[in-house]
């Protein structure tokens, strides 16, 4: 039997044995667990990066048809824009041929009014002449027969001598009268005399137009490049210099003027650039002219000057009278600029025959205005008819507003007083007390009175320009005014007055005397 010692030994043995085995399944049990996690672990990985993948691929695709659909709607926007452009550009070309149709129309129909006019001038050039010749003749005749007379009073002088011995001395003749520059002998000139000096500056008026055309011809043909161009862009800023002019901001009407001022001093430094003849623009009464050349661009700026303030005169001062101070101020600083002058004559004629144009009942101009012939003469405008596209009288109103607006324009010219100014003023204030005289002595003539000149009476007396006529010729004013708005209406015809214009236009110089008594305090009762 073995001992004890040796069974002791063996048992350790067997629990040494146990032992090892123990731990030996307990690291395979843990190395399996270990190497289940590791696994489940690797299956985790490998689904998480196939979601991420999956995702990834998700989102490339959505990115992908993302950026289709934006660069769909990018194309469908550029064709969008570009049908736009196509129409616009289509529509740009359809207004810009109708604008040129339309100019084209306005050309023609301009073109057959200044032919009209012109053949009316030559017209009444060839009566005029025929009229001269006529009093030629006339006055031979009667310078013959008073010839005769003189030799037949003569003979009966000599043979009462010889039966009267002594004869008593011959009566003293008075002295003739003076002739005088003044209103009194323009006032009471013929009609024939102031047709003659109209059609003087309805002839200007057609040279000035050729005057334009000569000048930007020649301006194209320049060797300074863009010159053409340049004189475009002084007078559109002149267009908007005579637009800006207010009776409410002397300042800007100051950069106004100052800005035309600049234009014109630019316009005459131009080297080389076209000369004009100024005798072609300067008429005195007689129909004289005076020599001088002239810087060709500053006439052209001039003649744009003068055809804005006139056409502004006529709708602005139409609606508010006031409104013509600061344009009639503008006008006349202008023209009296010794720097625009020739010689030192103003070239203001190139003002009045755009005025004879538009305003001849101021001229002392008249004609009936019930036909075509008349109207024309009176400076009457016309328009387009839209359904017919041909030329048509304006309407009364318009016509009438438009002559009360050029009359007020008138006075805001002639009725500036230059006593304080080293200045000598291109616009006699004379021209003032003319205008307004000859049409009130149209009460003598009452089956001669036209709406045309009660309405350019009405424009010259508004109120805003009493008070300065009164400062020049004092009280005499008030009995001129007496006879504009009590004599002349009374004078009028029965015939006159039931024609509606005419009855509207005197009504509107019967109510001023009750608007001097509101406004000014002026009385016109004896």
């Amino acid at each position: 039997m073995a001992s004890a010692s040796e069974y002791a030994s063996v048992m350790k043995q067997l629990k040494k044995t146990d032992d090892h085995a123990f731990n030996q399944a307990l690291d395979d049990q843990m190395s399996t667990q270990r190497n289940l996690h590791i696994a489940a672990l690797e299956e985790a990985l490998a689904q998480h990066t196939a979601v991420r993948q999956a995702a990834e691929r998700t989102l490339e695709q959505h990115q992908l048809e993302e950026r289709r659909r934006r660069l769909h709607e990018e194309e469908l926007e550029r064709s969008r824009l570009a049908e736009i452009q196509k129409r616009l550009i289509a529509e740009q070309e359809m207004h810009r041929q109708n604008e040129m149709l339309r100019q084209r129309e306005q050309y023609e129909a301009q073109r057959r009014i200044e032919i009209q006019q012109q053949e009316e001038i030559k017209r009444e050039s060839a009566r005029r002449e025929a009229q001269i010749q006529k009093e030629k003749e006339a006055a031979a005749e009667q310078k013959a027969r008073q010839d005769a007379a003189a030799l037949a009073a003569q003979d009966k002088a000599a043979q009462a001598a010889k039966e009267i011995p002594k004869a008593a001395p011959p009566v003293q003749a008075a002295p003739a009268a003076t002739s005088q520059q003044s209103s009194n002998s323009l006032i009471t000139s013929t009609s024939q005399q102031r047709q003659n000096i109209h059609t003087n500056f309805r002839q200007l008026h057609l040279r000035l137009k050729a005057m334009r055309k000569q000048v930007l011809d020649e301006c194209k043909q320049s060797p300074i490049k863009g010159l053409k161009n340049q004189v475009s862009d002084w007078r559109r800023s002149i267009g908007k210099c005579c637009g800006q002019l207010s009776p409410t901001n002397k300042e800007g009407n100051r950069r106004a003027m100052k800005e035309v001022e600049n234009i014109l001093d630019a316009a005459g430094q131009v080297q080389p650039q076209p000369m004009v003849d100024a005798s072609q623009f300067i008429i005195n009464n007689l129909g004289n002219t005076i020599s001088g050349q002239a810087s060709g661009i500053t006439v052209y700026l001039l003649n744009i000057i003068a055809k804005k303030i006139v056409a502004q005169f006529g709708y602005e001062a139409a609606i508010n009278p006031a409104s013509a101070d600061p344009i009639g101020i503008m006008a006349v600083a202008t023209f009296a600029n010794v720097k625009y002058q020739i010689n030192g004559t103003p070239l203001i004629d190139i003002l009045w025959a755009k005025y004879h144009r538009a305003c001849p009942a101021l001229f002392g101009i008249n004609a009936p205005e019930s036909t075509g012939d008349g109207r024309r003469k009176l400076g009457w405008a016309q328009e387009d008819d839209e359904r017919t596209g041909k030329l048509v009288w304006v309407s009364g109103e318009a016509h009438y507003s438009r002559m009360r607006g050029l009359a007020a324009g008138f006075a805001a010219l002639t009725l500036r007083d230059f006593s304080k100014s080293t200045k000598k003023s291109p616009v006699p204030n004379r021209l003032y007390w003319e205008a307004v005289a000859r049409i009130v002595n149209m009460k003598a003539l009452p089956r001669e009175q036209t709406a045309s000149q009660y309405a350019v009476l009405k424009g010259l007396t508004d109120v805003t320009f009493i008070p300065r006529a009164i400062d020049f010729w004092g009280k005499i004013v008030m009995a001129v005014l007496h006879a504009a708005f009590v004599e002349l209406p009374k004078s009028a015809t029965t015939q006159n007055r039931s024609n509606v214009n005419f009855n509207g236009c005197l009504k509107q110089l019967e109510a001023m005397p009750e608007i001097l008594q509101r406004d000014l305090s002026i009385s016109l009762e004896a």
